[in-house]
């Protein structure tokens, strides 16, 4: 009893909120069971193999994708995740090398007016199997002097980059024009009105059809009115416009950029989920 009575008399009494007290360790448990996990490199094949995904390469184009991609994980692990960790051009260019795409039963409603195009995907096909190396930007003059010349060619001209020079070596997809009709076809309609009115020829509503009116007036000679930095350029013709034509080519830009927009959001949501949407501690057994 004596000695019952002395330790009471020694200890010291604290006094404390309960409240304060399960605040705290439900903090600590929060923590331990809802914290941000890193993103193992490994996520993206569950990201592609979910059935909504195919490519026109095969299964390596998703391995292609993968690797476009990667610095994208690091950055994702570094810091917290952010829409803008994809750069949206840095997407575009990963799904044009790649030729990943929604299969036609998971396309979002975004993309569902890819449904009413039967030739994408056989442009998509042309561009990827042949020009696994295109930038995103080297894509877009393509694309852009294919605009130029509504649709029929694209020029390349000695002072472009090693990979635009590269693909008008590809003899055996384009072939190259040299007659005036060629050249006619890089000016632009202010141009070429120009030209019709000292050749006494009737303008066309297209750059094509105005350039064929004006040959018909005056033949090859037509080459005297064309500037000789663009007499001097390369023009290239899609050589099998059955696989692809110009006016694909700038479809196939304008689809890719709607879907890298609408991939890069479900790349967001994904990755959200995986940082923030599983229990941590399942991550050992996950």
């Amino acid at each position: 009893m004596r000695a019952t009575m002395k330790a009471l008399r020694n200890s010291i009494a604290i006094s404390y909120d309960l409240v304060d007290v399960i605040s705290i360790l439900r903090e600590g448990s929060n923590k331990k069971l809802y914290g941000t996990r890193k993103v193992k490199p490994t996520f993206l094949d569950t990201f592609l193999y979910s059935g909504r995904f195919n490519s026109v390469l095969g299964l390596d184009g998703f391995q292609i994708f993968k690797n476009q991609l990667k610095e994208v994980i690091k950055r994702v692990n570094s810091d917290d995740f952010g829409a803008n960790y994809i750069n949206l051009d840095k997407m575009f260019e990963a799904l044009l090398v790649s030729g990943v795409y929604y299969v036609e039963q998971y396309l979002p409603k975004e993309l569902e007016f890819l449904k009413k195009d039967e030739r994408w995907l056989t442009a998509y096909r042309y561009i990827a199997n042949n020009f696994p190396q295109i930038t995103y930007k080297e894509f877009r003059e393509i694309v852009k002097r294919f605009q130029d010349a509504d649709g029929h060619s694209f020029y390349i001209s000695s002072d472009d980059s090693e990979g635009l020079l590269s693909i008008a070596k590809h003899n055996e997809l384009f072939r190259e024009a040299v007659d005036a009709k060629a050249s006619l076809l890089q000016l632009s309609m202010k141009e070429l009105k120009l030209i019709c009115e000292k050749v006494d020829a009737q303008p066309a509503k297209s750059i094509e059809e105005t350039a064929e009116r004006i040959i018909g007036k005056i033949g090859e000679t037509a080459l005297e009115f064309v500037p000789k930095e663009v007499s001097g350029r390369k023009t290239l013709f899609i050589r099998d416009e059955e696989l692809a034509t110009g006016r694909d080519i700038i479809h196939l830009d304008s689809y890719l950029r709607t879907i890298a927009k609408v991939v890069r959001e479900d790349l967001g949501e994904f990755i959200g989920k995986q940082r923030h949407g599983v229990l941590a501690s399942q991550e050992k057994t996950g």
